[in-house]
C-alpha cells in the first residue's frame, strides 16, 4: 500500500480516510489503512514533526478507535458510532477506551 505524503514546514495535520468516499453510511472500516497510518506517523517522526496530528475519518467505533490510535492516529472523526448510539455519553466513553 503506497503512501503519498509531503510535509511542508507549516504542516500541522495529515488526514487519512478509512472508508471509501461518497458511499453509504454502512461502510466497513478498511483495515489496510492501518499501514498508511503507521507510515504517516513514521514519516512525520522522520521529518522532525512527531507532534503532527493524524486524523482518520470514517468507520470509527470503539473497536476501530483503538486500532487507529495504536497505529498512530490521534484525531478521530466518529459520526455514526455516536449519533446512532442509545447513550451518547457512554458511546463517547467507549470511543475513549474508558
Amino acid at each position: 500500500m503506497a503512501l503519498s505524503f509531503t510535509l511542508g514546514s507549516s504542516a500541522r495535520e495529515g488526514k487519512i480516510p478509512v472508508i471509501l468516499p461518497s458511499r453509504a453510511d454502512d461502510q466497513k472500516f478498511i483495515e489496510g489503512v492501518l499501514d498508511k497510518i503507521r507510515a504517516a506517523r513514521q514519516y512525520a517522526i522522520s521529518c522532525g514533526k512527531p507532534e503532527l496530528d493524524i486524523e482518520v475519518d470514517g468507520g470509527i467505533n470503539a473497536h476501530t478507535a483503538r486500532l487507529v490510535t495504536e497505529a498512530g492516529a490521534n484525531v478521530l472523526v466518529a459520526g455514526s458510532a455516536l449519533f446512532s448510539a442509545p447513550d451518547f455519553a457512554e458511546a463517547v466513553r467507549e470511543l475513549r477506551g474508558q
